[in-house]
């Protein structure tokens, strides 16, 4: 009978052997599935960031080119180191439009505050002109502060020669600047 015992057991120790490496077997699988698995998770997840990245980006350079038109329009409200010339040629073209004599005492950039432009303007003509040629500077689409204005009716004019000529000096302070320093 021990034979039998024998021969019985030699099969279920087999089958036990099996069943175990079988259940191993797919312990390790399903473990190293579940490993792959949170790695594919993980992949997903950064394409999927990746990909939000992207249309941010894409959306933020339509944007950009949508508004291109809308900023180069708010770029002429500002002056620059590059543009400053062309910012007096205006001042000029102003002083030719109101009919006065325009002489740039100084232009310089306000060492305080890097984004101002200090600008001393002597002007010779009719006051209306004089005026007129103010209004129009204070009109300009810049921020602008007149920090001194004074017209005069210079003495050196006499009666007997007196065509109507006035000076005037004005000194403003261009806050639309902006310092390339």
């Amino acid at each position: 009978m021990e034979n039998k015992n024998k021969f019985l057991r030699s099969p279920l120790v087999l089958l036990g052997a099996l069943v175990l490496a079988l259940v191993l077997g797919y312990g390790y699988f399903f473990y190293s599935i579940m490993d792959k698995n949170d790695e594919a998770s993980l992949i997903r997840g950064d394409i999927a960031l990746k990909e939000k990245r992207e249309n941010r980006a894409m959306v933020e350079r339509n944007l950009i080119r949508g508004t291109e038109k809308e900023r180069q329009i708010l770029d002429n409200y500002f002056i620059n180191s590059t543009s400053i010339i062309s910012f007096i040629e205006r001042l000029e073209s102003i002083g030719r439009a109101s009919r006065v004599l325009l002489t740039l005492s100084s232009v310089d950039i306000d060492n305080e505050r890097k984004n101002a432009l200090k600008i001393n303007i002597r002007m010779t003509g009719k006051f209306s002109g004089i005026y007129y040629m103010i209004s129009l500077i204070e009109a300009m689409p810049y921020e602008i502060d007149v920090t001194r204005l004074s017209i005069s009716k210079p003495a050196s004019f006499s009666s007997a020669k007196d065509d109507g000529l006035w000076e005037g000096d004005i000194s403003i302070e261009l806050f639309s600047f902006i310092s390339s320093k």
